[in-house]
């Protein structure tokens, strides 16, 4: 065997120092060095390492090197960096000049473990998802049909192939089967219907957007604006009164938190049809054509902290790590706890996204605050039953306190009087009232 060749297959294995290559290889150090001279052009280098570690992409994934664009504001495509597969299930990340270097993740030297944070979070996720993965697998044999089967290579594949509209402003590699947009098709609402029953029949959604809640995306010609708009069945029955519901909640909560100057979505509701349509406009779009990053705080934390839960404190470790505002660790504060104090049973890490600017995250504006305390469980229906946690118990910091509790007043007044909510619903805010409950803790 050449010594080159006994070098490629040392480096395929994963990042290595020269003197172990000599070790495994039993070649002197003279020879080392012209081998790796002589792969220079497609050597990986770990920055920073001392001493210096080298290796080659994994030969047994094809293609085993992507590249990494983003699409700006202005719809222009740029270059950010490279991503290698590297044996072991490992991938190492190069940046060109004046990228963020938190796409580097939290080593700061570019090896992940596994996916990096922010490929992870583009793939297919909740409902559209599951509607992408069954349809994929019903062309595509490649593709299992349950989400829960996709490992790190079925990721790879679906990024590459058909990340043209997924959420932030990543494209991965250069193998899209459906190109980039380059023209707009807008939708009015009185579309919202048909496309329903396109999801219904299995059409394949243009976007992989998390939860569980029934959803689909398009460009609404009236807000001339990239929209995600939840929905409810057209079915006059308990389960989708109940969605109704939670849709009301969600509208009064981003009202009030944007009249408070809290960052929160743009929404409408929408009454048509049988349907409630709650459309929240795209804050990672812009226009027709300019996008914005975009990044769950369960990837973030994933990646830079792994508490796992309560989004306050891991922003508050994000902040001690000048990874995130002041500013914005106190928005989070207000976000998590108003969340309590409306029943948001499911504040996970997934319903806070945030943006990168330079070298920290930037909160985006906050999505999906409703009160999931009163949601179906399986599309199964028990009584409304809930209770709302001591504002004491919290321990909201004083500089919010009274800005978050009266805020959450004035959310449960709001849907007390709004006419769209069910009987049921009406008859335990009357019973309970959390209006009465929050005013006495003031």
């Amino acid at each position: 065997m050449k010594s080159i060749d006994s070098v490629i297959r040392v480096l395929e294995n994963g990042f290595i120092t020269q003197k172990e290559i000599q070790k495994i290889t039993q070649l002197s150090q003279a020879t080392v060095s012209r081998c790796l001279k002589k792969l220079s052009q497609s050597l990986l280098v770990l920055p920073d390492s001392s001493p210096r570690k080298y290796a080659l992409p994994d030969p047994g994934i094809s293609p085993n090197h992507y590249d990494l664009d983003e699409i700006d504001e202005h719809g222009k495509q740029s270059v950010l960096g490279s991503v290698y597969a590297i044996t072991g299930g490992e991938f190492f990340v190069t940046l060109t000049q004046g990228t963020s270097k938190l796409f580097l993740g939290q080593s700061k030297d570019g090896l992940y473990d596994g996916l990096p944070f922010f490929l992870d979070d583009m793939r297919p996720q909740g409902f559209l998802g599951q509607q992408v993965a069954k349809q994929l697998s019903a062309v595509n044999k490649y593709y299992p049909s349950k989400l829960s089967l996709w490992n790190s290579n079925h990721i790879l594949k679906y990024l590459s192939e058909y990340g043209d509209e997924l959420p932030g402003n990543l494209i991965f590699g250069d193998g899209l089967v459906t190109p980039i947009r380059e023209i707009v098709s807008p939708i009015n609402t009185e579309s919202y219907d048909f496309i329903c029953r396109q999801i219904k029949e299995g059409t394949v959604p243009k976007s992989s957007a998390g939860g569980e809640q029934q959803k689909f995306t398009a460009f609404n010609k009236e807000m001339n604006a990239d929209v995600i708009v939840k929905y409810t069945s057209n079915e006059n029955d308990a389960v989708t009164r109940r969605w109704k519901d939670i849709l009301v909640t969600e509208f009064h909560a981003l009202k009030i938190l944007a009249d408070i100057k809290t960052p929160a979505a743009e929404v409408r509701l929408l009454d048509q049809n049988s349907r409630f349509y709650l459309e929240t406009k795209r804050f990672d779009r812009l226009g027709l054509f300019g996008r914005r990053s975009m990044f769950s705080l369960l990837s973030i934390d994933m990646e830079y902290i792994g508490f796992g839960e309560n989004w306050y404190q891991i922003a508050n470790e994000l902040f001690k790590l000048n990874l995130l505002s002041e500013t914005d660790r106190n928005y989070v504060s207000i976000l998590w706890h108003f969340s309590q104090l409306i029943a948001n049973t499911d504040a996970h890490l997934g319903n806070i996204s945030f943006g990168i600017k330079d070298e920290s995250f930037t909160l985006l504006p906050i999505y999906d605050m409703c009160t999931m305390a009163i949601a179906p469980k399986l599309n199964s229906l028990d009584s409304i039953a809930f209770t709302l946690p001591s504002v004491d118990i919290l321990n909201i910091g004083e500089d919010f306190k009274e800005t978050i509790v009266k805020a959450a007043i004035e959310f449960w007044q709001k849907v007390g009087d709004d006419a769209r909510i069910s009987n049921e619903f009406q008859v335990y805010l009357n019973k309970y009232n959390p209006v009465k409950i929050l005013k006495a803790q003031l």
